[in-house]
């Protein structure tokens, strides 16, 4: 006995094909049109897909959103995308991601989706976007010294290493210099992280000279977070007591590579 009595001899592939062609409608499958949106115009598809390099308002029918450089996507009201209606969104590096809302809705976290990172959201059918998930590549800035660097004015700061501008966000800052100190008691020599649009320090170290006799040493400044809320470069930065006092770029006993001195940014989110 047959489970689909309607289905014949001679009658079930207008029967097999209707009903197919009702799931195909209900969940948005996608023909094989040249548009990549399925051949039938009259079905509604989904956008599974796409990069908008502007401002953007995401309709009932995207699911994927993408941006280069920071822009602002606006997610259609949680009532009229309904139950269970989920959004990407993805920044592909250059900037965050504003994600705005429609009337009174509200969206869990800052409605911020950070460079080179993904946020997925779901509506609740009546008037919230809830976060569900985030993915993110961190990036990472790392600079080397390339050169011996001396102190020219002694007691003033000067810029050794720069990470370049890096874009708002969350970062975790390693930075090392290794010193050379001339053959005198006391001669010591300084290091500090300092952002240069903000023009604030946040971290400082010094190295000082406990015999009359030449030293080297290091002045570490390892594993400091820093939040950028906009665009920023991060500057090392070193002086000391003398013009003798050299930031070295190789060890002084092991010349191999320039590593020494280096700088290096790594972004959290």
């Amino acid at each position: 006995m047959s489970l689909f009595p309607e289905i014949g001899p001679g009658g079930g592939g207008a029967a097999l094909e209707t009903v197919a062609a009702n799931i195909g409608h209900q969940v948005g499958i996608a023909g094989a049109g040249a548009d990549g949106k399925g051949a039938d115009a009259g079905h509604t598809h989904l956008n599974n897909y796409a990069i908008h390099n502007a401002t953007y308002t995401i309709t009932a029918f995207d699911c994927v959103v993408a941006t280069v450089g920071g822009h602002t996507f606006t997610l259609p009201g949680a009532s009229a995308a309904g139950i269970g209606r989920t959004v990407t969104i993805k920044s592909i590096g250059g900037g965050q991601v504003i994600v705005a809302l429609t009337g009174g809705d509200s969206i869990d976290g800052s409605g911020i989706v950070g460079s080179n990172q993904a946020a997925t959201f779901i509506s609740d059918g009546i008037s919230a976007w809830r976060l569900i998930g985030t993915t993110f590549l961190p990036t990472i800035t790392a600079v080397a010294l390339g050169g011996d660097v001396t102190v020219v004015t002694p007691g003033t700061y000067q810029t050794i290493l720069t990470t370049g501008s890096l874009p708002p966000g969350t970062y975790l800052v390693n930075a090392v210099v290794q010193f050379a100190l001339p053959a005198s008691l006391g001669a010591h020599a300084e290091a500090k992280l300092r952002l240069l649009t903000a023009a604030s320090d946040f971290a400082s170290g010094e190295l000082q000279n406990s015999a009359a006799a030449a030293e080297s040493g290091q002045v570490d400044l390892p594993g400091i977070q820093v939040t950028l809320a906009t665009a920023d470069t991060i500057e090392l930065m070193v002086t000391g007591s003398a013009t003798t006092v050299t930031a070295k770029a190789a060890l002084s006993n092991n010349g191999v590579g320039n590593n020494a001195t280096q700088l290096s940014a790594v972004q959290l989110g």
